[in-house]
């Protein structure tokens, strides 16, 4: 998984220099991937500690925002909700919606300019 994150990374950089997606995605990346890496140990930690914890819907709001590269090095770093199977499915599909919002957002102007 770490490494399709690199992969995407190098992607969505491709992307950017030949602009094809807008600047301003790497940011929004960068500031959610951290984020959401934060919250996951904050979860973590909670659970560790038997306290209230993060809300499994508040992490995939976050992963489908742009997180879920954070949350994959979390997942990794910290031991983290890497078995738990309900959860590994949702957690697939915000990657696939986030990716699909990508891709739909690269194409933008080839659709907009179809029948011109």
């Amino acid at each position: 998984m770490i490494l399709f994150v690199i992969l995407f990374c190098l992607v969505i950089a491709c992307l950017v220099w030949l602009t094809l997606l807008p600047f301003w995605l790497v940011p929004v990346y960068i500031v959610m991937s951290v984020f959401t890496f934060i919250v996951y140990g904050i979860d973590k930690y909670k659970a560790k500690k038997d306290k209230v914890r993060v809300p499994e819907s508040t992490l995939h709001i976050y992963e489908v925002l742009g997180g879920w590269l954070g949350a994959v090095f979390a997942q990794a770093f910290f031991r983290h909700k890497t078995l738990k199977q309900p959860f590994r499915k949702w957690f697939l599909l915000t990657i696939s919606v986030n990716i699909l919002c990508v891709v739909v957002l690269a194409l933008l102007p080839v659709l907009t300019n179809f029948n011109r």
